[in-house]
């Protein structure tokens, strides 16, 4: 018969196929419930510090003595705050509305792709459960232990490395940030100078 417990080409080759069903299947759920949180935790993170950089730089040039010499009335430093503000808020309301179509299409896309997935574990059991009836003379229950193990270590290594490394590397160095917005402001002006505002 084909089954035979004693032949260890068949169960090395069972035990990858295990081990590789419940590792895909860890790193799936791992992302979808714990990954996915920690990124968005970070890029707010990383918002934040290029937000504050910029308005750190704003109140830190000359922008109030400039604007209180171009007109008549001095303009403080408060009327300034309100008119940033302003224009924030204004901005803020304009990209949400033209960004709402593609931020519910992102959303869409997104609960597609969970589903998917769902879909793809399920599969991979049901294919491992008949894999596993066929071949039942395998030793399942060390199989699934030594697989299990596995599991645990590779759940240790991706938990600490997105705590210790991934969580608290800055990607978005907020002077490059800046240096590629001005850079790219610069040359649409260059690229606009005809158009009237």
């Amino acid at each position: 018969m084909f089954c035979n417990n004693k032949n260890s080409l068949i169960t090395n080759i069972a035990s990858v196929i295990i081990q590789v069903i419940f590792i895909f299947s860890f790193l799936v759920i791992f992302y979808f419930v714990y990954v996915i949180r920690v990124e968005s935790e970070e890029f707010k993170k990383q918002i934040e510090l290029l937000t504050d950089s910029f308005f750190n730089d704003v109140k830190n040039t000359n922008i109030i003595e400039i604007v209180g010499q171009i007109g008549t009335t001095n303009i403080t430093s408060e009327d300034l705050k309100v008119i940033y503000l302003g224009i924030l808020d204004s901005v803020q309301e304009k990209l949400n509305l033209q960004n709402k179509k593609n931020i519910l299409a992102i959303e869409e896309n997104n609960k597609k792709l969970r589903a998917n997935c769902i879909n793809i574990i399920i599969c991979l059991f049901v294919f491992l459960l008949i894999f596993l009836l066929i071949l039942n003379c395998l030793p399942i229950y060390a199989l699934a232990r030594e697989a299990i193990i596995i599991v645990i270590f590779v759940a240790i290594t991706e938990v600490a490395f997105l705590n210790f490394i991934s969580g608290k590397y800055i990607a978005a160095d907020p002077n490059r940030i800046k240096n590629t917005v001005g850079n790219s402001i610069e040359k649409w002006l260059q690229n606009n100078k005809k158009i009237k505002i």
